[in-house]
Formats: C-alpha cells, structure tokens, sequence
C-alpha cells in the first residue's frame, strides 16, 4: 500500500508526461485519495491527505460520473477524522489550542454534512433501479451521517429533522433503529423528556 501511494502521490505531483486534464491523472487522483481513504480505518494519520486528495478530485470531477463516490468519501473522510481531532482535545493543551481544535471539528462536520446532502441530491436524481449496489449503500448511509454530523455539532434540533427523514425513508432497515434512539438522545439533550419518551416508544415498537 505505501508502494502504491508513493507512486500514485508522484504521478499527481511530480510526472512531467501526466497531465491533470488527461484520463491517467483523473484515474490516479482517485484512486490515491481512495487509497487514504481506505487507510484511514487503520490509522487515523492518514485523514487529513485523505480529506485534502478527495477534496482536489471533487474540484476537478466534481461534475463527473463520479461525483457522488467521491463527494461521499470526502464527507465520510471529514467525519471520521472528528475522531483523531477528539483525542488530540482530550490531551493536555492550551486554551488557544482547544479553540483552534474546537473550530475545525466544525468546520469538518459542516463540511462532511454538505457533502453527504450533495450526494443524496446527486443519487436521488438518478434512476434507483440503475444504482450499483455500492451507490444504493452510499445514499442510504448519506442519509444517517448527516443526521449524526449535525448531532456532533449538538444542533440537537436539525439533527432530529435529518434523523426523522432518514428513519421514513429507510423505515426497514435496522439502521432507522439506529437513528431513533439518537432522536430519543437528542431530545434529552433539549430536555424535551415527554418528548424523549414518545421517541423511545418508537424505538420500542420498531424493535419488536
């Protein structure tokens, strides 16, 4: 794999025969930022070349055929690096520091929202039946991570908007129970507690 990245990281960077408006270079932008991406999930050092490779190939192929897949990575790229941001709050820093750190967990998680409405709006404009199986994934997941990305940032209240759409639109699907009990969290948070009960029993109900 660092094989791979180095010699797709030097065809982006340095290849004086590869140009960015050819075919080679559009197919090693995305697969170097698909590479990051991937490596992610085994090391959280590899998030932020993920989010800046992803987010070259939006700007360039942004209104390709592989918009969608791209605009999905990128934004699950930004909310899954939240986690490297929290543990770098978690340890002994300054004020100053903790703003800063503070201020780019949102940015990231408002980033990652727009992302994964633009590939619901992307998806659903185009003929379900035609979706790959990883695009028909991609869309029901955009759903729900928004929802969780708008919670992260304790908009308690959009969160349960979002999670209420996902849940009615993927009313079969075990992650809508998921996303009811984050309703029911976010209704305790605004300390709505009939509220939160009345969302508990849908749990229930959608549980049995």
């Amino acid at each position: 794999t660092d094989a791979a990245i180095r010699g797709l990281t030097r065809m982006v960077d340095n290849h004086p025969a590869i140009t960015p408006e050819s075919d080679r270079y559009r197919e090693a932008m995305i697969q170097l930022g698909k590479l990051f991406y991937d490596q992610m999930e085994q090391d959280g050092v590899y998030a932020v070349p993920a989010i800046e490779r992803l987010s070259e190939a939006v700007q360039r192929y942004g209104d390709r055929s592989e918009s969608a897949m791209l605009r999905f990575m990128l934004a699950d790229a930004l909310r899954k690096s939240i986690v490297v941001l929290d543990g770098e709050m978690d340890s002994r820093r300054s004020h100053a520091e903790l703003i800063a750190l503070s201020t780019e967990r949102n940015r990231r998680l408002e980033q990652a929202q727009q992302n994964y409405n633009q590939t619901i709006y992307e998806l659903e404009g185009r003929n379900e039946a035609a979706l790959s199986e990883l695009e028909q994934l991609q869309l029901r997941n955009a759903y729900f991570y928004q929802a969780d990305c708008a919670f992260d940032q304790q908009q308690y209240e959009e969160a349960i908007d979002l999670y209420d759409t996902a849940v009615r639109r993927w009313e079969r699907h075990p992650a809508s129970l998921v996303a009811l009990v984050q309703i029911v969290n976010a209704r305790c948070e605004l300390g709505q507690y009939q509220e939160a009960k009345v969302a508990n029993d849908h749990a229930l109900w959608q549980l049995d």
